[in-house]
C-alpha cells in the first residue's frame, strides 16, 4: 500500500491513499516499510480546477444555468457571488446574460460573471467585452500539494521549523487577515 501516514499508535497506522480513503493497518500486519518522496505536482486544466474550487468555496445558494453555476452568498466575496461561466449556459449568450442579471437582481446583488481565462480567450470574453461588461481585477488561483510546499520551505530555511496548521474552521487571526473591514464571518 502506498499512501500518506496520517496517524500512528503502538498498535496501528492510519494511511491516506491517493483516492482519499483511509486504511487502518495493524502494526502486526506490516512486513516492510519505506519513505517514498512525493511525486511531482499534478497539473489540472483550468476548468477542472475552477470546478474543484467551487466545491471548496461553496456559496450559500446555487443554481445551474446549463453548465454555468449561479452563486450567491449575501454579497460576501466576489467568487461566491458570481456566475461561474464554464462550458455552455445552454442559451444564447445574450439570453444567458439576461438570466444572470435577473437572478442576481432578485437577490439584490450586482450581476457578476467569473470567467476563467484560457489562452487565447474564448468567445464569452469577446462577447462580454462587446456587450460592455466591466472587468474586475484578475485573480490568480494557485494550488500546491502540501508536501511540495513543506519540502520547498524546508530547503530554503533548513534551520527554521515549518509549521502548518489545519483546522475545521478559520480562527480569529485568520479572519482578521482575510477580512480587513471588521466584519465577523463566524456569525
Amino acid at each position: 500500500m502506498v499512501g500518506i501516514l496520517e496517524t500512528a499508535t503502538d498498535t496501528a497506522w492510519s494511511i491516506r491513499r491517493r483516492d482519499g480513503s483511509i486504511m487502518n493497518v495493524d502494526i502486526a500486519d506490516i512486513e516492510a516499510q519505506r519513505v517514498v518522496p512525493p511525486t511531482p505536482a499534478q497539473r489540472v486544466a483550468v476548468e477542472e480546477l475552477e470546478r474543484i474550487a467551487a466545491r471548496g468555496w461553496r456559496a450559500l445558494e446555487t443554481e445551474p444555468l446549463g453548465d454555468w453555476l449561479l452563486r450567491a452568498s449575501d454579497g460576501f466575496t466576489g467568487r461566491a457571488n458570481s456566475a461561474l461561466c464554464l462550458g455552455s449556459p445552454g442559451l444564447p449568450l445574450d439570453a444567458a446574460a439576461r438570466r444572470v442579471r435577473e437572478w442576481y437582481a432578485a437577490r439584490q446583488l450586482p450581476a457578476r460573471m467569473q470567467v476563467p481565462l484560457a489562452s487565447p480567450p474564448g468567445p464569452l470574453v469577446e462577447w462580454l467585452t462587446d456587450a460592455g461588461w466591466s472587468w474586475s481585477p484578475r485573480v490568480h488561483v494557485m494550488t500546491a500539494e502540501i508536501a511540495h510546499v513543506l519540502r520547498a520551505a524546508q530547503a530554503r530555511a533548513p534551520a527554521e521549523p515549518v509549521q502548518v496548521d489545519l483546522a475545521e474552521s478559520p480562527d480569529a487571526a485568520w479572519l482578521a487577515g482575510y477580512r480587513q473591514d471588521g466584519d465577523d464571518l463566524r456569525q
